[in-house]
């Protein structure tokens, strides 16, 4: 059996309806703006208007994201 390791995982992310395009385009590299995103379903504020969506990325994504901006919580607000 193969070695298992954090590189299997997928990481769900909680992004504003509006802004999935620009999260898409920053984890491909085509811009440099970095739309906020949150972990947990339960954080995501009530002031986002028009809702969320889950995005599932696999770690490594999620290791690029994180090294340019931490997720939001209820306590940045």
């Amino acid at each position: 059996m193969e070695k298992q390791d954090l590189k299997d995982m997928n990481i769900r992310l909680y992004v504003h309806n509006m802004e999935v395009d620009p999260m898409y385009d920053f984890i491909n590299e085509r811009t440099e703006y970095m739309p906020d995103y949150w972990l947990n379903e339960t954080d995501v504020p009530f002031s986002v208007s028009g809702g969320y969506v889950e995005v599932c990325v696999n770690y490594t994504t999620y290791s690029y994201i994180r090294s340019i901006k931490e997720h939001q919580s209820p306590l940045d607000i």
